[in-house]
């Protein structure tokens, strides 16, 4: 079992104590999904990426509140560490400044950061089994960052391990990516994570600057 798999039981574990809904509630101005609250009430380990994306999508929006995000939290963030998720970080990781989740227990603040931890240490060394190429400009790291910039309060301990010896190779698939794709322009502006994004992109320009 690798170190990610072994966060995600924890995650598991820690989160249990949260019963599953009987039912998960909407706002009284949207029409309830019948079929995909049907698929909601399954096992949690079971339930398809596509239910669950469905959720994270509406959660905190216009379906669901804390108890029931905590519920199925571990098996969000199960699938967006699967290969080429369908949930991308950015929109999980979000959600978890909606759930405040700077504020939950001790054991379930560390099993979170146990995860994102061993989540971007999984992303390094994707990227570092890369075969160089130049047309290459996928970046799993790249990918994680913007999730994190949205949760951690300081995304430069992350960026400190790109520049550890071993590497270089995800480092420079992150450089290539950010150099070559535009960088979202979406206005988040009222979004509870906007404030840390917002510093912590800063952060990232600053150490892109210090690349050369």
């Amino acid at each position: 079992m690798t170190d990610r798999e072994k966060t995600i039981e924890d995650l598991y574990r820690v989160f249990a104590r949260y019963p599953r809904p009987k039912k998960v509630e909407g706002s009284p101005v949207t029409r309830p999904d019948v079929q995909y609250q049907r698929r909601m009430q399954g096992p949690l380990r079971d339930i398809r990426d596509g239910v669950v994306h469905w959720y994270v999508m509406k959660v905190f929006l216009t379906l669901g509140g804390i108890e029931d995000f905590k519920h199925f939290l571990p098996r969000i963030l199960e699938l967006v560490a699967e290969p080429y998720p369908l949930i991308d970080p950015w929109l999980a990781f979000g959600k978890l400044m909606y759930g405040e989740w700077d504020a939950w227990r001790a054991s379930e603040r560390q099993a979170v950061e146990a995860y994102l931890d061993a989540g971007f240490e999984a992303a390094i060394q994707w990227d570092n089994s890369r075969e160089p190429d130049p047309y290459d400009m996928e970046s799993s790291v790249a990918e994680w960052l913007e999730g994190l910039v949205r949760c951690v309060e300081d995304v430069s301990p992350f960026l400190a391990r790109l520049m550890l010896e071993g590497n270089s190779q995800a480092r420079s698939q992150f450089l290539a990516y950010y150099r070559h794709s535009a960088r979202s322009q979406t206005d988040t502006k009222g979004a509870p994570f906007h404030q840390r994004a917002t510093k912590n992109q800063l952060v990232i320009d600053q150490w892109m600057q210090s690349q050369g």
